[in-house]
């Protein structure tokens, strides 16, 4: 398999938000395992929320407050997904690494700028990077170093794919396969890497509508 393949971009492959009649509702959202939750936590979060919720479903510009509780963190939301995708977004820490089977990973979450899905010319979703100076460096080294050779994608720390990269890669910008997923989840792991990583690994999600709107941090 190319670790690099021809893409068009997706415009608008499936409208992350959704369009039931829950999307756009305020959210009372519960997430476990949190105990060490951060100020960069809380903009990650929220980041994910928002930019995930179709803003033509704002009644106003979206609030999120943050309660810490026993073990886990409470998120009040003004504005939020479809549950379906919101779980999707806080249950992930958000690990992305490129690595081969045995020494250091090429790249990590760390290193991307930008994410976006696409689909190649046979309908397959992949994912679509932009590393930062030092991701584009980093990978240009090693795979100049070690080519050819198989590396694993690993999104928290499952692997979503294997590729074979038969040459070295010295552009910011690259394009990764993500296996048989769904170009629905494709979307939402982009936003997810768009949005950096938790420093904790999201437990249970409890999540009810809330009848106030989401307060201001």
């Amino acid at each position: 398999m190319r670790f690099f393949r021809f893409l068009f971009a997706i415009g608008c492959l499936v409208a992350l938000g959704g369009c039931g009649s829950e999307a756009g509702r305020a959210r009372d959202i519960e997430v476990a395992g949190a105990a060490a939750f951060t100020e960069d936590d809380a903009r990650v979060i929220t980041a994910r929320l928002r930019d995930a919720t179709e803003r033509k479903l704002w009644e106003a510009e979206p609030t999120y407050s943050f309660v810490a509780t026993a073990g886990g963190i409470k998120v009040r939301a003004s504005a939020a997904p479809v549950d379906e995708d919101l779980r999707y977004l806080l249950s992930h820490r958000g690990e992305f690494v490129v690595r081969p089977e045995l020494g250091a990973s090429w790249f990590e979450h760390r290193h991307i700028v930008d994410a976006q899905a696409a689909i190649d010319e046979s309908g397959q979703a992949l994912l679509r990077l932009r590393l930062s100076d030092e991701g584009r460096e980093r990978l240009a080294r090693f795979s100049a170093k070690h080519v050819p050779a198989t590396v694993q994608v690993m999104f928290d720390r499952r692997q979503l794919t294997a590729a074979r990269v038969s040459q070295p890669i010295t552009e910011g910008r690259i394009e990764v396969p993500v296996g048989s997923r769904s170009p629905k989840e494709v979307l939402l792991i982009a936003q997810i890497l768009r949005t950096g990583a938790l420093s904790f690994q999201p437990g249970a999600i409890q999540v009810s509508v809330s009848s106030k709107g989401g307060g201001g941090r």
